[in-house]
């Protein structure tokens, strides 16, 4: 899993309900054949997920500059 992939999967243990808590471990066990094939299943939830880590990084270098 690539950097980027891992910290959404983090983003979706931190903030997810249950499922997506739950989706999120599947993740983290699963091959790359299987990663590509939950997130064919779960596109809605990975983009959701996708922008959090991102959202993070621009607060975090707003806050620096203050």
């Amino acid at each position: 899993m690539e950097d980027e992939d891992l910290r959404i999967v983090e983003a979706m243990v931190a903030y997810g309900g249950g499922f997506v808590r739950a989706l999120a471990y599947c993740f983290l066990v699963a091959d790359e054949t299987n990663i590509a094939k939950l997130r064919l299943a779960f596109p809605k939830e990975w983009k959701q997920y996708e922008e959090m880590p991102r959202h993070e990084d621009e607060r975090k270098k707003a806050e620096a500059q203050l």
